[in-house]
C-alpha cells in the first residue's frame, strides 16, 4: 500500500495548502509592487548609509538625482544607486525613510550624475568616509567621476570613482568642483507633488534659499527697531517739565 492514498479528503487537504500557499506568493509580490521602482533625492540631507540601521554615513547623494528601489522598511530604503543606467560601478546602501520620495513618472533618461572631475595637483583618495584610511593616490590632471560627498571636520570630500575605486578626495584639488543640476525639473515629479492636497501651500522649504516670507519678516523687524530708536531718541531730548513754559511776557518784550 502507498504512503500515501490519494483520495478525496487528501486531494482537498492539498488544495487547501496549495490555495495558502499562492496566496502567500501573492501577497509577496502586492508588497514587492506596492512602491515604485525608483526614488528622487529632494532635500540636500539625504545621506547613503551602509547599514540598515542607518548608523554607518557614506556620502550626501546628489539632489535631483536617483536611485533604483530595492526595499521599503519602516525607519529606512534599501536603494541602489549608479545602476542599470551607468556603466560606474554601482553602490548598494540605504536612505532614511523620511527622505524617501517615491517616483512615479516615466524614468528619465539620465538617472546619476554625469560628471568628471579633473585633478589639479596629486592627490589621496581614502577608503572611508571618515578620509582615514589612504587607499591610494591619484595623479595630477586624473579623472573621477562624482557620486556625492561629506564633510570630514568642517572640510568637504567628494564621493569619486577613479582608477578602478571608489573613494573619497577633497573636494578642493579639483579644478571645477561644479557639480551640473539635473535637467528634469521637480514639478509634478514626486509623490507629494503630483498628489495635491489642501495643504500644498505649506510645504516645508527645503531649499537652502530664503524666500518671501523671509523677507517680510526682515521688514517688520527693521520697522519695528525704527520705531524703539525714535523712541529712545524723543526721551533722551524731551524738555523738562520745569522749563517747558519758560517763555514768559517779559521774554516777549525782549524781542519787540
Amino acid at each position: 500500500m502507498p504512503a500515501f492514498a490519494w483520495n478525496k479528503k487528501s486531494a482537498v487537504a492539498y488544495y487547501n495548502v496549495q490555495a495558502t500557499e499562492n496566496a502567500r506568493l501573492n501577497d509577496s509580490a502586492s508588497e514587492i509592487d506596492s512602491y515604485p521602482a525608483l526614488a528622487r533625492i529632494s532635500d540636500d540631507e539625504t545621506v547613503l548609509y551602509s547599514d540598515p540601521g542607518c548608523t554607518i554615513a557614506g556620502f550626501v547623494l546628489p539632489y535631483g538625482y536617483f536611485v533604483k528601489v530595492l526595499n521599503v522598511n519602516e525607519t529606512s530604503v534599501s536603494v541602489r544607486y549608479m545602476d542599470g543606467y551607468s556603466s560606474l560601478p554601482a553602490r548598494d546602501g540605504y536612505i532614511l525613510t523620511k527622505h524617501y520620495y517615491a517616483f512615479y513618472d516615466v524614468a528619465p533618461e539620465q538617472l546619476y550624475p554625469e560628471c568628471k572631475l579633473t585633478l589639479s595637483a596629486d592627490e589621496v583618495l581614502f577608503s572611508d568616509s571618515k578620509a582615514a584610511t589612504p587607499k591610494t593616490v591619484l595623479p595630477v590632471s586624473g579623472k573621477c567621476y562624482f557620486y556625492g560627498y561629506t564633510y570630514v571636520d568642517g572640510e568637504q570630500y567628494y564621493c569619486v570613482y577613479s582608477g578602478g575605486y571608489i573613494g573619497y578626495v577633497k573636494a578642493a584639488a579639483f579644478t571645477d568642483r561644479t557639480i551640473p543640476a539635473h535637467p528634469l525639473p521637480f514639478a509634478q515629479t514626486t509623490a507629494e507633488i503630483s498628489e495635491p492636497d489642501a495643504n500644498q501651500n505649506s510645504t516645508k522649504q527645503t531649499t537652502p534659499y530664503s524666500t518671501d516670507r523671509d523677507s517680510v519678516i526682515k521688514t517688520v523687524i527693521v520697522l519695528a527697531v525704527s520705531v524703539v530708536a525714535l523712541s529712545v531718541v524723543y526721551l533722551l531730548f524731551k524738555p523738562d517739565r520745569k522749563h517747558r513754559f519758560a517763555f514768559t511776557d517779559k521774554d516777549s518784550d525782549d524781542l519787540m
